[in-house]
């Protein structure tokens, strides 16, 4: 889907999730970190324009939301693989 819209061409892309998402926390840092990571690469000027401190807080700030949704995830993923793993034990006890 493509808009013209004041001679500039739009293109609106739409994400799908590969690993289902349930957690809220985690999907609205998932979205907190792609905006920030947009408006570091592609809205703030060179950095020899722009200080170098913020988007060295910029960056920083991307890689521990980086670093916590990949936590999350796998703390979300471990509980998942035990409850599984749960539930295939009672069935196999009860037989």
């Amino acid at each position: 889907m493509k808009f013209i819209l004041s001679k500039q061409i739009y293109t609106v892309y739409v994400v799908c999730q590969v690993i289902p998402v349930k957690n809220s926390q985690v999907l609205d840092k998932i979205r907190q970190t792609y905006r920030v990571q947009y408006i570091h690469d592609v809205i703030l000027p060179m950095p020899s324009v722009f200080e170098d401190n913020l988007l060295s807080t910029l960056t920083s700030f991307i890689y521990l939301n980086k670093m916590e949704i990949v936590t999350m995830l796998q703390v979300s993923l471990s509980q998942r693989i035990f409850l599984y793993l749960d539930e295939e034990l009672d069935i196999l006890q009860n037989h």
